[in-house]
């Protein structure tokens, strides 16, 4: 009896999976947005139970502390600038559904780790149903209607193979699938997700729990050798048109990857600059833009009526002074920490888990804050579930010995 219930269970919470990747690009309009994933996981959380130790409240409590901080900056930030309060409901609804998300996830993670499949493979599902009049208009396909629609898709090839890889082969072989494929990525102009799948790979190549200051230095020049081959291919054969007219502009230096990083994410740079100006308690949420951004932004302001915070850690930071920092701060602690603990999963975890935490991190760095919604949630649960069960499983084979 007690096995089937177990198998109705499983049966339950990846239909669950299904639903919420289903769901998440499907959007209700109240105060501002709300996706139709969102009031799913909302709904279900009077009815789930799961299993969960002290260590792993601890840690998801680090979270919601930090959450909780982002929100109080975003608050006195508000009244120190005098902001509306429909700006600010705004800015603290999108904050705080991070916490019943990542509550959610957590639930269908604990029950089947093997739910994220599900959850990638119908979140790209969905994307490309929402946006199926541009996604399949051949006639005006480009580079940008190949990273706009179809990154979810991508997303979910490269996990699928990358945990397949690393159970059934060598490591080595799981390492060059992910260079090969970032390389591939990059060179289609998908540039953000081609560099999270190189770092994956560079990340594998570790094996071991602490860090050592060689491995670094190994990575580092790695990592440049990569960035100038990346950089020959590109002059030599025209692979990447848009990073090859930028370098021809002078927007990139050949020998600065920096340089290719603040052309693509030249909102996050002036971002900084404008928090510079009131580090302590920011502009306040959805800020105006000042004129220091209009002139920094130039012809690339999109007219929108706030400034456009292409970072996470810069928007807590800009909405919420310095309150906001830490908080962004404690997250990306976490988030770190959960990286390096990532090779003590069984394989294929390993790298899944590796990579999902290598795309919050970039979330933090260099998307904009509905991330905190969706990506940076699901690798925190996503760590705290495979910690939950693998722990316990090897307290398990520990005592049978």
């Amino acid at each position: 009896m007690q096995k089937k219930l177990n198998i109705l269970r499983l049966k339950w919470s990846t239909l669950l999976a299904i639903l919420f990747g289903l769901l998440s690009q499907f959007i209700f309009t109240l105060i501002g947005e709300l996706k139709l994933s969102e009031i799913l996981a909302i709904s279900c959380l009077p009815f789930i139970k799961f299993a969960i130790t002290n260590e792993t409240i601890n840690e998801f409590t680090k979270f919601v502390y930090a959450v909780l901080i982002i929100l109080l900056g975003f608050i006195l930030s508000s009244v120190v600038n005098d902001g509306e309060i429909i700006l600010l409901i705004r800015a603290s609804a999108n904050l705080l559904l991070s916490i019943p998300i990542a509550i959610f996830l957590y639930y269908l993670f604990s029950k089947n780790e093997n739910n994220i499949f599900w959850i990638l493979f119908f979140l790209a599902i969905s994307t490309l149903v929402a946006n199926q009049e541009n996604a399949f208009s051949f006639a005006d396909f480009d580079h940008n209607s190949l990273k706009t629609y179809f990154s979810s898709l991508f997303i979910f090839v490269i996990v699928f193979f990358m945990y397949f890889f690393d159970r059934n082969y060598k490591k080595r072989y799981t390492i060059i699938l992910l260079i090969l494929t970032g390389f591939g990525l990059m060179f289609l102009n998908i540039r953000s997700l081609g560099l999270i799948t190189l770092l994956s790979g560079l990340l594998l190549i570790y094996n071991k729990p602490k860090i050592r200051l060689s491995y670094l230095i190994t990575s580092l020049f790695l990592f440049l050798f990569l960035y100038y081959l990346y950089i020959f291919l590109t002059l030599k054969y025209e692979l990447s048109q848009s990073t090859l007219n930028a370098i021809i502009s002078g927007d990139i230096s050949l020998y600065n990857p920096l340089h290719l990083l603040e052309y693509g994410r030249k909102s996050t740079y002036i971002s900084f600059l404008i928090a510079l100006d009131n580090p302590i308690f920011g502009l306040g949420p959805w800020s105006a833009p000042t004129n220091e951004y209009l002139i920094l932004m130039g012809d690339s302001h999109n007219n929108e009526n706030h400034i456009s915070v292409h970072s996470t850690i810069m928007m807590s930071w800009l909405w919420g002074g310095l309150l906001g920092l830490i908080g962004a701060i404690l997250i990306l602690s976490l988030i770190i920490k959960s990286l390096f603990d990532s090779n003590n999963f069984p394989e294929g975890y390993r790298i899944v888990n590796a990579f999902i935490l290598i795309m919050s991190l970039w979330a933090l760095f260099f998307s904009p804050h509905g991330h905190l919604r969706f990506s940076i949630p699901l690798a925190i649960s996503y760590y705290l579930a495979l910690k939950f069960k693998f722990t316990k499983l090897n307290q398990y084979n520990a005592s049978q010995n």
